[in-house]
């Protein structure tokens, strides 16, 4: 994790020195917002389906590289939850999984300037701008047990690590960021800005759930009494505790997970800023009839 730090930090740094050089600006954004899950431990068995929102924050450093494109590298610290608690459907409840986990972000993203081609925005001092990129974002999915947070990635909860079954999962991924913000300019320098960005990722483990149960009964027969606990939470209308052998389905390996954030902001722009270009017609006045009699050549 540390070698993604240090080549975000470096390319922040390259960033900055290309703008003196170039004699471009420097933008810095800070957003304060929520993240938001969606996957196996969402309310509802469809896409799209969110959990309730976490606080969460956002910094960015870029620049405008022409009148379309801008240029920025952000991190963004937040939270990630989803509780079979809060399911529609009797079986996810019954289910009874649960989890949370800390989302560490690094992203490189390209501001695209639909003001371009949407004109009419300017005059309203609204900037309007699709915005896209990659990220690579750090996860490590924890329950409680016993009134304490323990990790489940390293638990094995679905057989991680045993003979025949796969190694943990990273939790170190990629995500595709992607979405709508917009702005408006208080002075030519200072900005509040709004944005929602999905990040479609490419793993099905954000919430520790994918695959199939591993039983209760082989789990400890592994030396795993504490995944035995954690794996399988399951519990009947009568209050009584769900065995379920191994090869049941405990989640939905078809879909990846995602996650998104939501922000409102602030952002200021240092070094050169463009010029507001008034039209000439504004800037030359008006010749009074008088004035031009005034100023007729004399004969």
């Amino acid at each position: 994790m540390a070698s993604y730090k240090t080549r975000l930090v470096c390319l922040a740094l390259y960033l900055f020195t290309i703008c003196g050089i170039s004699g471009q600006n420097v933008e810095v954004r800070g957003y304060l917002g929520a993240a938001y899950y969606q996957g196996d431990l969402a309310p509802l068995p469809v896409a799209f389906s969110f959990s309730e929102g976490n606080l969460a924050w956002s910094l960015s450093v870029g620049m405008k590289v022409s009148k379309v494109f801008k240029l920025h590298t952000r991190f963004t610290l937040g939270k990630l939850i989803g509780d079979d608690v809060n399911a529609s459907s009797d079986d996810r409840k019954r289910r009874n999984l649960n989890f949370q986990s800390p989302l560490r972000e690094y992203a490189l993203l390209t501001d695209i300037n639909l003001n371009h081609w949407l004109k009419g925005l300017d005059k309203y001092g609204i900037n309007l701008y699709y915005s896209t990129g990659i990220a690579v974002f750090h996860f490590e999915p924890q329950t409680i047990l016993n009134g304490e947070l323990v990790k489940l990635r390293t638990l094995g909860t679905e057989g991680q690590g045993l003979p025949g079954y796969p190694d943990a999962y990273s939790n170190l991924q990629i995500s595709i960021p992607f979405g709508m913000g917009f702005s408006f300019d208080f002075t030519k320098r200072l900005a509040m800005n709004f944005e929602v960005m999905p990040r479609i990722t490419f793993t099905d483990y954000i919430d520790d759930v994918s695959g199939t149960y591993v039983s209760t009964q082989e789990l400890i027969d592994a030396n795993r009494p504490i995944t035995a606990q954690v794996a399988n939470k399951a519990v009947g209308n009568d209050g009584l505790p769900i065995e379920y052998p191994t090869g049941t389905k405990r989640g939905d390996s078809s879909d990846n997970d995602w996650y998104f954030f939501a922000g409102l902001g602030l952002s200021y722009t240092f070094g050169n800023v463009e010029e507001t270009i008034v039209p000439n017609e504004v800037l030359v006045p008006a010749v009074l009839p008088e004035a031009a009699e005034e100023n007729k050549p004399i004969k």
